[in-house]
């Protein structure tokens, strides 16, 4: 399999203004290599318009691209609206919970979806 080179962008537009945004980059854990999304951001505007859906459906159709499989990501322990809709678009819990690097005080899931 091909690991992915550089960060790769998702941008989902409205009359040409930027309303969300998803991030692709290599996801290290458990001292493995795998595509995993690392940021994603829609404009409250927006949000409940599948935008989210959309970008998520980009990423996994270029990571599968590459070949691979699966791909990871981490959501803050609490999220629950994050959660949701991750588990509705197929990621489920992986591995234990653990701290967040910038913030000792919370805690970060890993989810994965199986592509």
């Amino acid at each position: 399999k091909k690991l992915l080179k550089r960060r790769h962008y998702f941008m989902a537009f409205a009359d040409d203004v930027v309303v969300g945004m998803l991030c692709v980059d290599e996801y290290v854990r458990d001292e493995k290599t795998s595509p995993g999304i690392f940021s994603m951001y829609v404009c409250p505007s927006h949000r409940g318009l599948r935008v989210s859906s959309q970008l998520l459906d980009a990423a996994k159709g270029y990571v599968r691209g590459f070949g691979h499989d699966s791909l990871f990501l981490d959501v803050v322990v609490g999220n629950e609206r994050a959660i949701s809709f991750y588990r509705r678009e197929g990621f489920v819990p992986y591995g234990s919970l653990r701290v967040m690097e910038s913030d000792a005080g919370r805690q970060m899931m890993t989810m994965v979806c199986q592509l």
